[in-house]
């Protein structure tokens, strides 16, 4: 069975710690009902760009199955 796992492209020193902390906490959860899931249906969500909002951000991450990861490519504090 996967066993998906966060992973940032860059640093997130943008980001004020205590949202970092909690971004890794909803990636990971995130990651673990991944390593649940069917590989035909993760697969599918390879093709998309997800997006998740949390105190004020928005990251940008997409899955990566031959990584068994979240990549996380960008974040945007909302407003901007």
């Amino acid at each position: 069975m996967p066993n998906y796992r966060p992973v940032f492209n860059r640093p997130l020193e943008e980001v004020p710690f205590p949202i970092q902390k909690r971004l890794l906490t909803s990636l990971s959860e995130i990651a673990e009902l991944l390593s649940g899931m069917r590989s035909d249906s993760v697969d599918s969500m390879a093709a998309a760009e997800l997006l998740l909002y949390l105190d004020g951000w928005r990251f940008h991450y997409h899955v990566d199955p031959p990584r068994e990861c979240l990549r996380l490519h960008a974040a945007f504090p909302l407003g901007c």
